[in-house]
């Protein structure tokens, strides 16, 4: 793949073979194909495959999203944004700008499904590290003790939680202890310095750093009563 592509299946049966896996092509299953990849499908002529391909660029240049293969399945919800989309393009402005809106809307609801699929037991762990994460931000949280307790591989955990929650692991981390300062600069009286220390700060300048890059305001101003980026 020159490109990203999403590739959803709208009927028909087949194989793809994507890096080391192999999928069974049915309507439903979709890929978010990136530069790089190297998909192999073919299809069963008795029943042959219907696809709708979007070729696009994120807003933001980020390389490749994550690693690993990213797909789903999903039923009516993606092939009825797909067929209105295609249906709508060739519509001329108006129609491309709502086949434009449809897509994003198609690849959100395609992030949605690949949320739920995480289910049982293996999102229930993911859930309780999250808890563990929120009750203790300011534990030096590693990513090999998150990959541990989680019992995934590092790209497969990654991957994962991304999909659950739009961060990386690391990045949620970070997160939590922003919010847990927060908090604590508004109803405690401790010290920027101490909710630092709370927090796994060795740095106090490092913490006001990474606390106004993640809230676009400094911990004083919030202390003083300004809004962050957080409210």
């Amino acid at each position: 793949m020159q490109d990203f592509d999403f590739w959803l299946v709208l009927e028909g049966r087949g194989r793809m073979r994507l890096g080391l896996e192999e999928y069974e092509l049915e309507a439903g299953r979709w890929f978010l194909l990136q530069p790089g990849d190297r998909p192999e499908a073919r299809h069963d002529p008795e029943n042959p495959l219907v696809v709708f391909a979007c070729h696009f660029q994120p807003v933001r240049e980020s390389g490749r999203f994550q690693p690993g293969v990213i797909s789903g399945v999903s039923r009516q919800p993606l092939r009825h944004g797909a067929e209105l989309a295609a249906q709508v393009f060739q519509e001329g402005p108006t129609g491309r700008e709502l086949a434009s809106a449809t897509v994003r809307q198609t690849l959100l609801q395609a992030a949605h499904s690949l949320t739920r699929q995480t289910g049982g037991s293996g999102r229930n762990r993911l859930d309780s590290l999250a808890r563990e994460i929120r009750s203790a931000p300011g534990r030096s949280w590693t990513m090999a003790e998150l990959a541990r307790k989680s019992a995934l591989s590092l790209p497969h955990l990654n991957r994962l939680w991304r999909a659950a929650w739009g961060l990386a692991p690391g990045q949620y981390v970070i997160r939590e202890r922003v919010q847990r300062a927060v908090m604590l600069l508004r109803e405690s009286d401790m010290t920027i310095q101490q909710i630092a220390e709370s927090l796994g700060y060795n740095d106090v300048f490092f913490f006001h750093r990474q606390f106004r890059r993640a809230v676009g305001v400094t911990p004083r101003a919030v202390r003083l009563g300004a809004k962050t980026q957080l409210d």
